[in-house]
């Protein structure tokens, strides 16, 4: 009879994640930080009122709970009272609803310089000091500690993503005393760093005429929820001669445990990494509705509708799924996935051939012969799939398609100075929200020459809705109208990747603005 040892199955906690960070975090001070390697540590080590499950969704975080006025302008939080601050030096003290009051105060004082006062413009004159109101000083903005755990909320106007708002890094609270104790360098220094979060800063050395920098995130020992937190340390590498491409070729020399990227070589990508995609951008044709031929709808309708994306995706060679919709697949709206309430193919409109040659010929009608058609796009997109739509056109419409790749700064004037026909032009956004790609169509934004009445008055009705159903459903008609219009015309979404080695499970990542969160990350495969 023989015996042998079995390795036990980890339950996945314990782990000490390592990541590479290919530049040092700016500024971990929540209300003014904006780079994607800052906020990822601010979101590891700070909890807001509300907070995000591992499924996405928006939970109470210091809040215990809270009230909603009818009307949707008063918002009144309570407090858990075992939530503390805990320093560099392992010190910890209460987090109050002053802590709150003082970080709003902050967005709005204008000595601090925050980018994010706009964000919360909805609050009870917010607009009027961001306009710099003389009447008005930031400490007037709509929100109060009544007691030491209850805070207070006034609205000028209802705002349905108001919760998620406060589970944003810019919306964390702040400790007038330490901040004040830090003399300036707040958020600078792992001395004059504070958590309230799942972990707290350990150890912060940068060097930058050096090497071997670092940061150290350790479990945060007086968090109230110690133990639902199951990584016990993230060691993040800061090499800021490195690469994203030097990131991937240190994931696979296991010296980090995970990686994200905007292009993908499957081949390197071992059958055990766990590989997660997200559509993130859009995209489309756009097409010049001051050009003497295209700004006649029955041409852009023959266009439009004569453009087989499924055969062009056979001519690609990159990892891009079809768009029928202006909204990428990733953008949620109440932490729930928009698309899988909204079908972009069900926006979707459709003409036979003969239908599109109707068009076609209607627009001859009128404009007289169609002359050569130019269509103009930035150097990096998917030129064989243009390509392949492009050659479609001249075969239906017995016309000369010519594709012109211009760089970045040559297609941005053109497209800016109206000197193009059809233009190959890429929606992008630093967040997951749909009114942040369709946003891009608002009068307002003077995008494309596009102006529609009921896409303004839609959107800025969807920023006033108070629950999320009523959301989605503007966000589709807005869809459905700049569709119809045909000035924009989706085509494919681009992706990002997270790329984590075998056994690694359940670290959040925002594939928008690249940051991670490792509450509840797991790894399966570690030695029990």
């Amino acid at each position: 009879m023989t015996s042998g040892c079995r390795k036990e199955q980890s339950d996945g906690k314990g782990y000490l994640f390592k990541y590479t960070m290919v530049q040092n975090p700016q500024n971990l001070d929540p209300q003014i930080a904006v780079d994607s390697n800052s906020i990822t540590v601010i979101s590891n080590t700070y909890t807001g009122l509300m907070t995000k499950d591992i499924n996405g969704n928006v939970v109470c975080g210091v809040a215990d709970s809270y009230t909603v006025s009818d009307d949707g302008l008063t918002y009144v939080f309570y407090l858990k009272k075992d939530y503390k601050w805990y320093t560099f030096d392992n010190t910890s003290f209460d987090v109050t609803a002053d802590d709150f009051v003082f970080a709003f105060y902050r967005l709005f004082n204008p000595e601090m310089q925050s980018p994010y006062g706009e964000k919360f413009s909805c609050l009870k004159n917010a607009k009027a000091i961001l306009n710099g109101s003389e009447d008005l000083t930031y400490s007037d903005v709509g929100v109060y500690a009544s007691d030491k755990y209850t805070i207070t909320f006034l609205l000028d106007t209802p705002n349905a993503d108001f919760l998620n708002l406060l589970t944003q890094s810019f919306a964390m609270p702040c400790n007038k005393t330490f901040f004040e104790s830090t003399h300036s360098t707040y958020g600078l220094y792992d001395y004059s760093t504070v958590s309230n979060g799942a972990f707290y800063i350990k150890q912060w050395f940068y060097d930058k005429y050096g090497s071997d920098n670092f940061l150290t995130l350790r479990r945060n020992p007086v968090n109230p929820q110690y133990d639902e937190y199951s990584p016990y340390a993230i060691q993040l590498t800061i090499d800021e001669k490195s690469t994203l491409d030097d990131v991937q070729h240190s994931f696979y020399k296991d010296e980090t445990d995970l990686y994200y990227c905007n292009s993908l070589d499957k081949s390197s990508i071992d059958r055990n990494d766990v590989v997660t995609s997200y559509d993130i951008s859009t995209v489309g044709l756009v097409f010049n509705t001051q050009d003497t031929q295209f700004k006649e709808k029955s041409l852009r309708n023959a266009f439009a509708y004569s453009v087989n994306r499924e055969k062009a995706l056979k001519k690609s060679n990159s990892d891009i799924d079809l768009a029928y919709g202006i909204v990428p697949k990733s953008c949620k709206v109440y932490g729930k996935y928009y698309r899988d309430t909204i079908s972009d193919t069900s926006l979707t409109e459709h003409l036979s051939q003969d239908e599109v040659l109707q068009n076609f010929n209607t627009a001859k009608d009128i404009l007289g012969e169609i002359s050569d058609v130019r269509i103009i796009m930035e150097n990096g997109i998917d030129s064989a799939y243009i390509k392949s739509i492009a050659d479609e056109w001249q075969k239906l419409f017995n016309i000369n398609v010519l594709i012109e790749p211009l760089s970045a700064e040559e297609f941005n004037k053109s497209v800016e100075s109206n000197d193009y026909q059809i233009a190959i032009y890429s929606l992008n956004s630093t967040d997951d929200s749909p009114y942040s790609f369709l946003k891009y169509f608002l009068s307002t934004s003077e995008n494309f020459n596009y102006s529609n009445l009921q896409v303004d008055t839609l959107l800025k009705a969807s920023e006033q809705c108070l629950n999320s159903t009523d959301v989605v459903t503007m966000y589709s008609q807005v869809e459905e109208s700049i569709l119809h219009d045909i000035v924009y015309v989706p085509l494919y979404y681009n992706k990002s990747y997270l790329v984590c080695g075998t056994g690694i499970d359940k670290i959040e990542y925002n594939p928008f603005n690249y940051v991670l969160n490792f509450d509840y990350a797991l790894n399966y495969n570690q030695e029990d």
